[in-house]
């Protein structure tokens, strides 16, 4: 078996580099010129998750921001006019006008809130435009008064209502 020293004996060794040599490497490699500064990022796009609704006024209860676009359309497609013939109050076309108003109350989400009276009894709310003959005109009032000076989407869905109905609550002050 021979030695270390003997193997070694016979290999190259690479002689030692130079102060020169090594201070060369020890130099910074010379900086490429200065690169163009990139544009900075987009802000990150986050998806808009659809929220579902049968109509788009379904799609939020928030209130209604009447000058977008948005808010404006709504307002022109809840108060347009409900049928060709206006209802004249004779009671022969009250079935077609109530149906009617029942199915923009529907589409507009009027139906689960501002239609639904509140009883001063146990029993549940009555909808306005179904249960009209056991609803009195003063659970009415009351209903109305507790949000229509108030900054709510209820405030606004009544007074969309009472543009597509035609009739206007005038409180007691302001029949004088």
């Amino acid at each position: 078996m021979a030695s270390i020293s003997t193997r070694l004996s016979g290999a190259s060794v690479t002689p030692p580099r130079s102060a020169q040599t090594i201070q060369q490497a020890a130099e910074p490699v010379q900086q490429a010129p200065a690169a163009v500064p990139l544009p900075p990022l987009p802000p990150a796009v986050i998806p808009r998750v659809p929220v579902f609704a049968l109509t788009p006024a379904l799609a939020s209860r928030g209130i209604i921001d009447y000058q977008s676009r948005a808010g404006e359309r709504l307002y022109l497609s809840a108060t347009r006019q409900l049928e060709e013939d206006k209802y004249d109050g004779e009671s022969g076309g009250m079935h077609q006008f109530l149906d009617a108003l029942e199915k923009r109350a529907t589409n507009f989400g009027w139906d689960i809130v501002i239609m639904m009276i509140p009883s001063t009894t146990i029993a549940p709310a009555s909808n306005l435009l179904r249960d009209y003959g056991t609803i009195t005109l003063q659970n009415i009032r009351t209903y109305e008064e507790s949000y229509i000076d108030i900054t709510c989407r209820d405030a606004q869905d009544s007074n969309l209502y009472m543009s597509v109905s035609g009739t206007r609550y005038q409180r007691r002050d302001e029949r004088r």
